[in-house]
C-alpha cells in the first residue's frame, strides 16, 4: 500500500500533555528468534476522566512507528479505524513487527510510536488534532 503523507512533518501539532487518551503498549519476542524479531501491540482508548472521544469526521487517527537504529518496523504507518459498539469511545488497537537488521544495533533498543489523534474532549467538546509520542522498549 502507498505510504500516507506524514501528519506532522514540521512537528507543530500540540502534544497530548493532558493525557486525553490512555495508551498501553506490549511487545512479545518471537519464539524462534527472540533477539531479532518482536511483535508490538498498541492500544489507545479515550480517557473518560477527560470526557474524550474520537473525532472521525475530521479524518483518520494514525500511528507511525519509528524504529531504533539497526531495526525496521513492518508496517510502520498504521491507521486507527473505528471499532466496537460505540466507535467514538471504544479502544483502538494496532499491531506491528520489529526486525533487527543489524547485529550492531543497540543492546536495549527503544522504538517510538508517534500517535496522531483526532479528538474532541471536555464539557465544551473542544475538537483538536493532537500528537502523542510513546517510547516502546523492545525487550
Amino acid at each position: 500500500s502507498e505510504r500516507t503523507p506524514h501528519p506532522d512533518p514540521d512537528g507543530k501539532l500540540l502534544h497530548d500533555k493532558q493525557e486525553r487518551f490512555v495508551v498501553m503498549t506490549a511487545v512479545v519476542p518471537h519464539t524462534q528468534k527472540p533477539d531479532r524479531v518482536v511483535r508490538g501491540f498498541i492500544e489507545i482508548a479515550p480517557n473518560p476522566d477527560q470526557m474524550t472521544k474520537w473525532n472521525d469526521e475530521a479524518g483518520p487517527s494514525s500511528v507511525r512507528i519509528i524504529a531504533p537504529p539497526g531495526w525496521t518496523a513492518r508496517p510502520d504507518d498504521l491507521s486507527l479505524p473505528p471499532t466496537g459498539k460505540d466507535p467514538l469511545l471504544s479502544a483502538r488497537r494496532v499491531e506491528f513487527e520489529m526486525h533487527r537488521e543489524d547485529s550492531t544495533a543497540p543492546k536495549e533498543p527503544v522504538a517510538t510510536a508517534e500517535i496522531f489523534l483526532q479528538t474532541c474532549s471536555g464539557a465544551e467538546g473542544l475538537c483538536q488534532f493532537l500528537r502523542r509520542d510513546v517510547r516502546i522498549p523492545l525487550q
